[in-house]
């Protein structure tokens, strides 16, 4: 589907309260974790509505995929690991951002990137001190080190969207180190947006719900491929909130697409494992959510206002995918995803 059909879409389907379309040309986009999951579906998505994407990842052959499929034009990678902690690595990756882009300005700082860790109910305690000081420096640390560089380089009406969790704020003792690095990566994100104010640049959140891919592998690994989302089901969201356009009253906000107590659970697969499934809308087939808007560092996860209800259809229909594909138990996601290496080392040794 070319650019212009695709905006023009944008303007009458979705999540037009959030933002009136999802024009993205002459803009350029730095997205962490760009490579894979929800970073790499928000980078087609913008893609697609014409941004210039400067993608960031470990994985470089994954990087190297989304170069391919997106046919090489407004398309940067850059192979990046973000566990490290080097004032001049990230400098130097500063630098790296900044010629990148066009005319020296990133429009839109997406904070995808983000590893989970297992720990089979032992907690705090089940987890190294080098394990959660390392995770938390790729979920939440590495951003600010980001920011801290591009800063000077950020447009005037930048938009920093920030990836959340709907862990945040729970007493999780199965991924305690995952609840914490997002509730920090939230705090700063607050903090930004105090940094920001007076200023026209926006800081805005958005808590995915769970969504088909290597994660989820672990976490349900018999799970029928299509009982949850896949990250173009949902990529319509952060696209909004990264819109030049995006009204004012969301700056500092966070939006969540509520879950939990819509999906049926206890479903069974035939040879028996137990799954649970997000429910459909009947003429569209997308999953239906309801949205829910708090501030920073409140309550945390999808808690919140109600704001709106939203089926994902409209996020597909944008990008011309066609509809959301239906379940079918026969095709799992144990059959789809490996783990990758970057994430697997934070893995207990029975996952």
């Amino acid at each position: 589907m070319k650019t212009s059909k695709s905006i023009a879409l944008s303007k009458k389907s979705g999540l037009t309260a959030i933002s009136p379309d999802t024009d993205f040309r002459n803009q350029t986009v730095l997205i962490t974790g760009g490579g894979d999951g929800i970073g790499a579906s928000e980078a087609r998505f913008l893609h697609q509505m014409g941004a210039h994407i400067i993608a960031l990842d470990i994985q470089e052959k994954k990087l190297e995929a989304l170069k391919e499929d997106l046919g090489h034009d407004r398309i940067t990678t850059i192979v990046f690991d973000l566990s490290q902690t080097d004032e001049q690595a990230y400098k130097t990756l500063g630098q790296t951002i900044a010629a990148a882009a066009p005319n020296g300005k990133i429009d839109a700082y997406i904070m995808s990137a983000g590893v989970v860790k297992l720990t089979n109910g032992k907690g705090v305690s089940g987890i190294s001190a080098h394990e959660l000081r390392t995770m938390t420096q790729i979920n939440a640390y590495s951003h600010a080190d980001i920011f801290r560089e591009i800063a000077g380089n950020l447009a005037e009406d930048a938009r920093i969207v920030v990836t959340s969790s709907p862990i945040v704020g729970r007493s999780d003792i199965n991924t305690p180190a995952y609840a914490i690095s997002k509730g920090t990566l939230e705090a700063i994100a607050n903090n930004i947006a105090g940094e920001l104010a007076g200023t026209n640049k926006k800081v805005i959140g958005f808590v995915p719900p769970p969504v088909q891919n290597f994660l989820r592998k672990d976490l349900k690994p018999h799970e029928p491929y299509y009982a949850h989302p896949e990250g173009p089901d949902i990529a319509e969201l952060p696209a909004r909130l990264a819109s030049k356009n995006l009204r004012a009253e969301f700056n500092g906000k966070v939006i969540a697409m509520a879950y939990d107590h819509l999906r049926q659970k206890d479903a069974k697969t035939p040879d028996g494992h137990s799954f649970d499934f997000m429910p459909r809308d009947k003429v569209t087939n997308g999953f239906v959510y309801d949205l829910r808007i708090r501030d920073f560092a409140t309550t945390g996860g999808d808690s919140g206002i109600d704001f709106q209800q939203w089926g994902t259809s409209s996020s597909r229909e944008i990008q011309g995918l066609g509809k959301t594909p239906d379940m079918k138990i026969d095709k799992g996601l144990d059959e789809i995803y490996d783990t990758p290496a970057h994430v697997s080392q934070f893995r207990a040794p029975d996952i």
